[in-house]
């Protein structure tokens, strides 16, 4: 999964800067100015965007099960490393290492990420609300 060489800067450094930085724009946005159909297309693409954020955390876990970081750093197993390092509980750790472990099987024997899916996108209001008449 990773290719950066121990020489290399950290590619995410960067990447996890400019998260932040649009996190902390987001927590201060005033969401009372959106209304109504601007609001809901607002609140499904928000949707979508931690859809593709989620499916990065998995990618965070399978790249430590595959490094063996838990091992390395804290001779933990990873659910016990997670639950540790990330403070989260017994469930949800075991959950993340679960789907790691799905993503880490797209991993090819050379060590080639196998393109995986992206999480399905959602579909449309309208077509929900079709679904359900």
């Amino acid at each position: 999964m990773s290719s950066a060489t121990p020489f290399d800067p950290d590619p995410l450094e960067d990447l996890l800067g400019l998260m932040e930085a649009v996190a902390d724009r987001f927590d201060k946005a005033e969401l009372w100015c959106s209304r109504g159909p601007n609001l809901a297309e607002a609140a499904e693409r928000y949707e979508r965007v931690v859809r593709r954020f989620e499916f990065g955390r998995l990618r965070f876990a399978a790249e430590c099960v595959v490094q063996d970081v838990p091992g390395q750093e804290a001779e933990l197993s990873t659910e016990a490393f997670l639950q540790a390092r990330l403070r989260l509980s017994p469930g949800e750790a075991k959950a993340r290492v679960r789907s790691a472990q799905e993503l880490v099987g797209s991993v090819s024997i050379s060590g080639e990420m196998v393109e995986p899916g992206r999480p399905p996108p959602l579909p449309p209001l309208k077509a929900l609300s079709r679904r359900s008449m």
